[in-house]
C-alpha cells in the first residue's frame, strides 16, 4: 500500500559501519548518537500523521535502542519504514518488533552479490549465503524489502548484472534499486580512485548514481 501523509523523522545520527563508498561517516561520523526514546515518541505524537519514514542511515545500528523505540511505537498504531541491514532479516526478535510496531518496509543495502566487491568496499559483514534467508525473514514478518545494489566495484565483471537480477527474481523481494558506484568527494573511495587517476568526471551534477564518473576495472 502507498503511504499517504508521510512524515520524515530521525532517531539516530551516524553509523558504526565503514563502507568505503558511503558519505554518512564523512558527514556524521562513525559514533552513533541516539535521541531519547521519549523525545522521538513525543515528536511523532505531535503530528497528525499516521505514517513515518525514518531517515536514519542504519535504523537498527544500536539494536537495544531500536528495540526500545519500536516497543514504544506499538501503542501509536502507525505505519512506518526505515533503512536497515541484511542481518536484521535473520533476527526474529527485531523482526517481530518491526511487525508489531507497524513497519511496512525496509530499504536494505545488499550492495553486491560478488564477495570480492563486498570485501573491497568494507562491507564484508554482508554474508551472501544469508541473503535469501534474510529476505524471507522480512517477508514472513510482513515487512516489504527494497533491495539496493551497486554496480562498478573492482570485483565486478560483466556477469554481475545477470547474477544480481537472478538473485532479485529468486528472492521475490518487492522492489530492487540498481545504482552505479559513485565515489562522492570526501569518501575513502574517492580518495583511492582519484589517486589512481580513475575519476573521469568531476561535474557534481553527474554524481547521481546513474552516470558513470569512474573508470571501472573489469568492464
Amino acid at each position: 500500500a502507498y503511504m499517504r501523509n508521510v512524515v520524515s523523522i530521525e532517531a539516530t545520527r551516524g553509523c558504526p559501519n565503514r563502507c568505503g563508498f558511503c558519505v554518512v561517516s564523512q558527514h556524521a561520523g562513525h559514533r552513533l548518537i541516539t535521541r531519547p526514546v521519549h523525545d522521538v515518541i513525543d515528536e511523532m505524537r505531535s503530528t497528525d500523521a499516521r505514517a513515518f519514514v525514518f531517515l536514519d542511515p542504519n535504523f537498527h545500528a544500536d539494536r537495544a535502542y531500536a528495540h526500545e523505540l519500536m516497543a514504544a511505537m506499538v501503542d501509536l498504531k502507525i505505519r512506518w519504514a526505515c533503512l536497515s541491514t541484511v542481518d536484521v532479516g535473520l533476527d526474529d526478535q527485531t523482526l517481530d518488533l518491526m511487525r508489531r510496531s507497524g513497519c511496512l518496509g525496509a530499504l536494505v543495502g545488499f550492495e553486491s552479490v560478488c564477495p570480492a566487491s563486498l570485501i573491497e568496499t568494507g562491507k564484508g559483514h554482508n554474508r551472501i549465503a544469508t541473503y535469501l534467508d534474510a529476505v524471507r525473514g522480512f517477508k514472513e514478518h510482513r515487512v516489504s524489502v527494497l533491495g539496493c545494489f551497486i554496480f562498478g566495484f573492482d570485483g565486478d565483471t560483466r556477469e554481475v548484472f545477470d547474477e544480481t537480477v537472478d538473485f532479485v527474481c529468486k528472492s521475490r523481494m518487492e522492489l530492487a534499486r540498481y545504482a552505479v558506484l559513485t565515489p562522492f568527494p570526501g569518501t575513502a573511495l574517492y580518495r583511492e580512485l582519484d589517486a589512481q587517476g580513475r575519476i573521469i568526471e568531476k561535474n557534481p551534477d553527474l554524481y547521481d548514481f546513474q552516470h558513470v564518473v569512474l573508470r571501472p576495472k573489469n568492464m
